[in-house]
């Protein structure tokens, strides 16, 4: 009997994907973390980039940046997320 069982799960895996047992509540919060995943992956992308041109910038300028040049840097890095 486990042998059949498992013989089916492989059959339908192998036609409709690993996921294939999931009904559409699970579809949903499946996508919903994946985006949430992907979101974040963006987020830290960003992050990286601010580091990066704010150590050039303070090593450009030879000093520490101003408030309002913080600010500009941040406005621009903002996510939509």
């Amino acid at each position: 009997m486990k042998e059949l069982l498992q013989f089916c799960i492989e059959t339908y895996r192998d036609s409709y994907g690993k996921y294939f047992w999931f009904h559409k509540v699970d579809w949903e919060e499946y996508k919903r973390q994946q985006g949430a995943k992907k979101c974040l992956e963006t987020k830290k992308e960003k992050y990286e980039i601010y580091e990066a041109s704010y150590g050039t910038a303070t090593t450009f300028a030879g000093r520490a940046l101003k408030f309002k040049e913080v600010r500009l840097q941040e406005d621009n890095q903002k996510s939509t997320c």
